[in-house]
């Protein structure tokens, strides 16, 4: 093995199953884990308990002035992020965080914090990372890279299952016109869009169980 830490890239678009696998896959080889994701989702959050949300704005300059006094920790032995020193939990996955998220991810400035944040990241021998542009922007050289896709139906019935494990009730067709909106943001922002890194392994993962998408995974590794 190399003297610099191993990292495995995976990308794709929400609920294409990139966290269960990234984490998997990390607890498989006894890697570090990252989801860019809930970076983004922990800014908005703050945003929105800081009130930076106005009805059809956002007030920037408070934003930019919090994140410049703001950081991100992993505990590269339990795996947790903290940002400001509080761990990240499950309010981040709300239906009113999913709503807004996308509109922070495409800020300019947020982009370049976050990238800075998950390069100045301590981690110890591998690192398994999950986002919209890991492969193409955050680690451009990663070792191994995975693009995650699936049908929009696979992917509005995983968030709904998800969902209605957390008794949350939300209807089909809302999850539907979020998931769309999301993809259309994604791709079409114009700093780090959603697209599929060059020499990466694309996978379908609509009729694939975890466990078969886990072994394509690992069979790439050896």
């Amino acid at each position: 093995m190399s003297s610099k830490p191993i990292v495995i890239s995976i990308d794709g678009f929400a609920s294409t199953g990139k966290s269960t696998l990234a984490k998997k896959i990390s607890n498989h080889l006894e890697y570090n884990y990252v989801d860019t994701g809930s970076i983004y989702r922990a800014i908005t959050l703050f945003s929105i308990n800081n009130g930076f949300f106005e009805p059809d704005s956002i007030k920037l300059n408070l934003l930019k002035e919090a994140l410049n006094e703001s950081s991100f920790v992993l505990n590269s032995n339990s795996n947790e992020l903290y940002f400001n020193d509080n761990k990240l939990d499950e309010e981040i996955r709300s239906h009113s965080v999913s709503e807004k998220v996308s509109v922070i991810a495409k800020i300019p400035f947020v982009r370049s914090f976050v990238l800075n944040q998950l390069r100045l990241l301590k981690i110890s021998k591998g690192l398994v990372i999950e986002g919209r542009d890991i492969g193409t922007v955050v680690f451009p050289n990663a070792n191994y890279k995975f693009f995650f896709n699936a049908s929009i139906d696979t992917r509005v019935d995983r968030r709904w299952n998800e969902m209605i494990k957390k008794n949350i009730k939300i209807s089909k067709t809302k999850i539907k016109e979020n998931i769309i909106s999301r993809d259309k943001t994604d791709k079409n922002r114009k700093i780090s869009p959603l697209i599929v890194p060059k020499d990466s392994i694309q996978i379908d993962t609509s009729n694939l169980t975890i466990e078969e998408v886990f072994d394509i995974i690992i069979n790439h590794l050896k």
